[in-house]
């Protein structure tokens, strides 16, 4: 029995409510392409499930149904194209004290406030062992964030990592409930890429990130066209707080980020309490003067910076590749990955000074 074969008998029985047939064939499921398996102990597996052998709300339901009722615990779901009705299943399931899922990814772009309010209502349970949630592509508005909001505030919710990116309906006053939450949860890693984000909406995560209590190393908010040189000073001015913990970040294709905003960001990475290892300029329009700015930084002996990503940008010429080779053979640079890709203006010259950069003694990029 072939994948599509195995798929079709046992949607079949999914459909016909006979979750204990699809738990005959379960073991089989598991070894399917898509499932990765992972042995916990003796009596539990721990499992991250990507692919599921039917796609109506009603197989969620066994889904549930399986994890709940029987031994088998699944610990990580990576659903695509789920309904509203469908996510209010696993928010349910969720609830349920022997479902242990660590990761929850979903794609569902009809979600509405009740079935939000679901997820929040879970996230805030005792039993909810949820620690990454995904809702990237799920149409969410401001009014829905404000609902998740509350569930990440409960001092039971154990999230570490949330994806709300994709969501061109969020806009500043969503940031700013998101900015409340990080004072509050565990969160580490907040992606809010490609959404309606304004240098008002960053300067509310400016200032979250210099509150003691916030846990943020990590944070995306790329391709949101609001973002300018204004935001950009908000965020480097919280890099150099000594209560800010961000370790990553990701301002790629923020085509309102000019030269000065690069300055500033320049300057964070020389202060002592800047603890940025990973920067991402991608596709923001940097020139020469920007990387000279850049390269300066990483010559300084605060700057912790280990990784950079300064592709996609056309201004950037041989002149700046050159300075930036400069700051390679420095003995304070701590660099082990650049990305220069995609900068057309760079020629067999650029090329050289970094290949001469990369044989100094100095140089720590990954060869």
């Amino acid at each position: 029995m072939d994948d599509e074969e195995l798929k079709q008998f046992v949607s079949v029985h999914v459909k016909k409510g006979k979750w204990q047939v699809v738990m005959l064939f379960f073991d089989v499921l598991l070894q399917r392409r898509g499932v990765s398996e992972v042995e916990r102990n003796d009596k539990e597996k721990a499992l991250t499930l990507f692919w599921w052998p039917a796609d109506e709300d009603e197989d969620l339901e066994v889904l549930r149904k399986i994890q709940t009722d029987s031994d088998y615990r699944i610990y990580g779901l990576d659903l695509i194209d789920i309904t509203d009705k469908g996510v209010k299943h696993i928010a349910e399931a969720l609830l349920h004290g022997n479902w242990k899922l660590n990761s929850l990814n979903l794609s569902c772009d009809d979600l509405t406030n009740q079935t939000v309010q679901h997820l929040a209502k879970a996230l805030s349970s005792s039993d909810c062992e949820l620690s990454s949630l995904d809702l990237s592509w799920c149409d969410l508005s401001d009014e829905k964030v404000n609902h998740l909001a509350e569930g990440l505030l409960d001092s039971n919710c154990k999230l570490i990592s949330l994806n709300l990116g994709q969501a061109f309906q969020i806009t500043s006053e969503g940031v700013e409930q998101i900015a409340k939450v990080l004072n509050v949860c565990q969160v580490h890693s907040l992606n809010l890429s490609q959404s309606n984000i304004t240098d008002e909406g960053v300067k509310y995560l400016a200032e979250a990130l210099k509150h003691s209590n916030c846990k943020l190393t990590s944070l995306n908010i790329s391709d949101n066209y609001g973002i300018t040189e204004e935001g950009v000073t908000h965020l480097a001015e919280a890099l150099k707080h000594s209560n800010c913990k961000l370790t990553s970040l990701n301002l790629s294709d923020n085509y309102g980020i000019t030269e000065e905003g690069v300055t500033h960001l320049a300057e964070a990475l020389k202060h002592s309490n800047c603890k940025l290892t990973s920067l991402n300029l991608s596709g923001c329009e940097l020139k020469d003067e920007g990387v000279e700015h850049l390269a300066e930084a990483l010559e300084h002996s605060n700057c912790k910076l280990t990784s950079l990503n300064i592709s996609d940008n056309y201004e950037i010429t041989d002149e700046g590749v050159k300075r930036l080779a400069e700051a390679l053979k420095h003995s304070n640079c701590e660099f082990n990955s650049i990305n220069i890709s995609e900068n057309r203006r760079i020629t067999d010259d650029g090329v050289r000074h970094l290949a001469e950069a990369l044989v100094h003694s100095n140089c720590k990029l990954y060869r």
